[in-house]
């Protein structure tokens, strides 16, 4: 069975409310990365700052045993070099800050790529709906275009009933910001020789205008005597067939 247009638009809203769910994942997924980015940073910072000082602690080192060496001190070794700690601290802590950047940037790489293993639950659910927004996004565009060929059919077939109503009855019906206007076929002039009517508490009301102001007549005999709209345009319509063909 074919979808009606109320179908279409009832399906369109749920992948519509569906994709903006799925939009909002993917926003938490993307602030996800930003802080990951912003702590590789951070990392990189730190691992700059603490080679700095490594460097800087390795010429302070040179220099004091330059120094040693030129006053003629003797060097005493010790099995516990407060020195020789501080530099390998500062190794260990290099080391580990490197490890972390690597492990950062492999999870940065992998949640870009979209191969998330183990990660965090959020991001394993948020990069398994990179497929289903693809999906949305192709459903809602079939709908779309369906709902676009739906709406030119019923403007065609709408477009064909008026100008058969047209043809069958003489007249036209249109809608206006507040009721309907009626114009005819056999009128002297289209533009001016009109009815309109509002429809007020469910009942058709004639308004009054130049033209209806000179059908008096047709307006006491089939509206006021017998409230039938049905005649009263037909015999408008009969009438200005008559005067426009010279007619009996």
């Amino acid at each position: 069975m074919p979808m009606t247009e109320k179908d279409i638009a009832d399906q369109i809203k749920v992948l519509t409310s569906q994709l903006g769910l799925i939009k909002d994942q993917c926003k938490l997924l993307e602030d996800e990365l930003k802080r990951l980015e912003m702590e590789r940073e951070q990392i990189k910072m730190k691992e700059l700052k603490e080679e700095e000082e490594k460097e800087v602690k390795e010429h302070q080192c040179q220099c004091q045993c330059q120094q040693l060496a030129v006053d003629d001190w003797r060097i005493i070794h010790l099995k516990e070099n407060p020195v020789d700690n501080r530099i390998n601290r500062d190794w260990e802590h290099y080391r580990f800050l490197k490890a972390e950047n690597k492990k950062l940037a492999a999870r940065l790489e992998i949640i870009e790529a979209g191969q998330v293993a183990d990660i965090t639950r959020m991001v394993n659910e948020e990069i398994n709906y990179s497929s289903e927004i693809e999906r949305l996004k192709i459903a809602l565009q079939i709908s779309e275009s369906k709902r676009g060929k739906y709406i030119e059919e019923c403007k065609k077939q709408i477009k064909e009933l008026k100008e058969a109503f047209l043809s069958l009855t003489g007249c036209r019906i249109e809608f206006t910001s507040n009721g309907y206007k009626v114009s005819f076929l056999y009128a002297e002039n289209q533009a001016s020789d009109l009815l309109l009517f509002k429809m007020e508490n469910k009942e058709l009301e004639l308004l009054e205008n130049d033209f209806s102001k000179s059908l008096k007549t047709f307006v006491h005999r089939y509206l006021v005597q017998h409230d039938s709209y049905p005649a009263f345009i037909a015999a408008i319509t009969l009438h200005l067939f008559k005067k426009s063909f010279n007619v009996e």
